[in-house]
């Protein structure tokens, strides 16, 4: 019975070494899931910064391209606008022109805006802007070329050779 005794009391005393490690234990793990606690809020409050400013940035980035988009809109009216002034001065400039050539001539260069305006890439947005001020000038050219009314003027020719010469892939290769 001693022995059993003994080892009782080996027990005993294990088990009072071990409550005090345990004690310690539980008291280093409140304290670790406390510091865990403290380092997630702060982690979080950092997080939550990080995504008010990306979300500001978006904001202010998509106010930008807002107000580009409206100008951009502004300046593809103004532009239709002046092509459709074209037409008209097209039309009292060569009064015997018919209707349909002077619709032609405008939808061309309604085209090569568009063109020029829809491009994404850099070296073919320049191409068409090139493309598109040739015509332009060509056009300009042609009005002012002979005075309005004058029998010589009955069309508009480089214009047409122009479209011509657009409308013929080995020609436009030329014109660029």
């Amino acid at each position: 019975m001693t022995f059993v005794y003994a080892l009782l009391e080996q027990h005993l005393d294990w088990q009072t070494q071990i409550l005090e490690k345990r004690l310690h234990y539980k008291k280093n793990k409140r304290l670790v899931e406390k510091d865990l606690e403290a380092l997630l809020k702060k982690r979080q409050l950092i997080l939550d910064h990080e995504l008010n400013l990306i979300k500001s940035q978006n904001q202010s980035e998509l106010a930008l391209l807002q107000i580009r988009h409206k100008q951009d809109i502004k300046d593809y009216r103004d532009y239709l606008k002046a092509l459709d002034q074209l037409k008209n001065r097209i039309r009292e400039h060569y009064q015997q022109l018919p209707e349909a050539m002077i619709f032609t001539i405008h939808h061309h260069a309604k085209n090569l805006l568009n063109k020029m305006w829809e491009t994404d890439d850099l070296h073919e947005k320049i191409i068409n802007e090139q493309l598109f001020v040739s015509f332009m000038t060509t056009l300009h050219n042609d009005l002012n070329e002979l005075p309005k009314n004058d029998e010589r003027n009955e069309y508009p020719a480089d214009t047409l050779k122009l479209i011509s010469a657009s409308n013929n892939p080995q020609e436009t290769d030329n014109i660029r």
